[in-house]
């Protein structure tokens, strides 16, 4: 049995194509087929069931590819780690950011991180669907919100805090709320989320306890950063979090409110395959996410 072709059957059965995972291994597609044959004829079993339109998996497949995914990731850290032995960090990583957190926080600190490791390449994707790091060849991903246990390595970032506010032209014309209760008055522009399929809740502490508020207003907004924008063309208020409107607030185009009632934000973490912590690229990479967001109020 062929370690690569091995590798070919495990890329085609988490791609479901052939073609794909040529690509991604830098061959043929061709010579990834005859690899996973050769496995397959090795084997006496069919690992792939075949039809002119996809690749599946065959019972035997799906036990198989679950046995070979940590030896393979396995392998491929001590490869990396015999290579990179007393070298500067190198080489391509695939990460998944999402959109807002992206544009506002991490690509705007990504010179200090290539100054330091210039013989890394990032290929940086922004979308706010859940990611399928294996299937999709991610190498990190960050993510928002409690994650379920699962196989992948997790390391929490901190939870960044909530802002709620508007612009000074709205406050002026509708009156700046004291308390929670006050928002029933006001225009709340809620962050509908696609895959949820529902408007986010805000959320607020008070008397030593987290509680959700329903916004009600006339716009729902998809994406924070629309939010932002709206809030700052006084359409009302809203509640992001604070990494989004930061620089808005310290230059006076928004102001925040309820302050005493702030909590910290959705739990922020960066997620990786297993096998992939002790790669040098991978481990640089999210010692500077940890160092980025120190200054969460609540961190690992």
């Amino acid at each position: 049995m062929e370690l690569q072709d091995l590798s070919m059957f495990v890329a085609v059965a988490e791609v479901g194509s052939f073609s794909e995972a040529a690509r991604r291994l830098g061959v043929t597609p061709s010579a990834v087929s005859k690899g996973v044959a050769r496995l397959e004829s090795g084997l006496g079993v069919r690992l792939l069931a075949r039809s002119t339109r996809q690749v599946g998996l065959t019972r035997e497949g799906m036990a198989f590819r679950d046995r070979c995914r940590p030896i393979l990731a396995d392998l491929n850290e001590a490869r990396d780690e015999v290579l990179s032995a007393g070298t500067a960090p190198a080489g391509r990583l695939r990460i998944s950011l999402p959109t807002a957190l992206s544009q506002r926080k991490i690509i705007r600190a990504l010179p200090v991180f290539l100054k330091r490791y210039p013989a890394i390449h990032l290929d940086i994707s922004t979308n706010d669907r859940p990611v399928d790091l294996i299937a999709e060849g991610v190498d990190i991903a960050v993510r928002v919100g409690e994650m379920a246990d699962s196989s992948l390595v997790i390391r929490r970032l901190g939870r960044p805090p909530y802002a709620t506010c508007a612009s000074p032209d709205y406050f002026a014309e509708y009156g700046i709320p004291q308390t929670v209760e006050d928002l029933a008055d006001h225009q709340c522009l809620g962050r509908f989320v696609d895959h949820v399929g529902r408007v986010r809740s805000w959320c607020f502490r008070q008397e030593g306890r987290e509680m959700d508020w329903e916004p009600v207003g006339a716009i729902t907004i998809d994406r924070a950063e629309g939010l932002g924008i709206a809030a700052l063309h006084g359409l009302g208020i809203i509640q992001v979090n604070r990494y989004i409107v930061e620089e808005d607030i310290a230059a006076g185009r928004l102001v925040e409110v309820l302050k005493d009632f702030a909590p910290a934000g959705s739990p922020l973490q960066v997620v990786l395959p297993p096998g992939r912590q002790n790669v040098p690229r991978v481990r640089v990479f999210v010692d500077f996410l940890v160092e980025l967001f120190a200054d969460c109020d609540v961190a690992d």
